[in-house]
């Protein structure tokens, strides 16, 4: 089952004249749909546009997610400590696309606070996402950051006891395919909208 997804980045409105206007999502989470219904409802809300005409609203890209089964495993030793960071460096192929594991580093934002492993990740084969997690211990509050472009990604969760000791597999469960538009709408909005 594939999944699309919506990036704020990758929405842009153009008034009449070609100026930006603001373009943003109402609600509080991006929008989701399964890919198989072939279309996504969105819900925008706008800032006012200059000029009267034609309006333009472009999308440059979408995230098509679809699960995964890769693990990779490290050792952190007997006393890992925050903000230790391990080299990995492990290339990983995910049915054709490849990924590779730059590091996982222990982070502790505040002394009481869960311990958190994070992990750094880049492809060049258009992954943009994914999400993964330490299934052996534990844990909550999974997240993460997409790349942009051919940048770094991250993923990471929280631990609900103290950090691990000895050998880690984190198992990636899903990824995050960018799929470039651009695609456009053209529509005339209603003069109240002009500022």
């Amino acid at each position: 089952a594939y999944e699309v997804q919506l990036y704020p980045d990758a929405l842009h409105l153009a008034d009449a004249s070609g100026q930006q206007a603001a373009v943003w999502q109402a609600g509080e989470s991006a929008p989701f749909a399964p890919a198989e219904n072939g279309s996504m409802p969105l819900h925008l809300q706008t800032g006012g546009l200059g000029s009267p005409g034609l309006a333009r609203l472009t999308l440059d890209y979408l995230g098509v997610s679809r699960f995964a089964n890769a693990a990779f495993s490290f050792d952190a030793g007997s006393h890992p400590q925050p903000g230790q960071v391990w080299s990995i460096n492990q290339e990983l192929d995910l049915d054709g696309r490849r990924l590779r594991v730059l590091s996982a580093r222990y982070v502790e934002s505040s002394p009481g606070s869960p311990a958190m492993l994070l992990i750094e990740l880049e492809s060049d084969s258009g992954i943009m996402a994914v999400i993964a997690g330490d299934l052996e211990h534990d844990t909550f509050d999974a997240g993460g950051a997409p790349a942009s472009g051919q940048g770094i990604m991250q993923a990471g969760w929280r631990y609900r006891g103290a950090f691990p000791q000895g050998k880690i597999t984190v198992t990636i469960s899903m990824l995050t395919e960018r799929l470039d538009g651009p695609w456009t709408l053209e529509w005339t909005p209603p003069a109240d909208t002009i500022t």
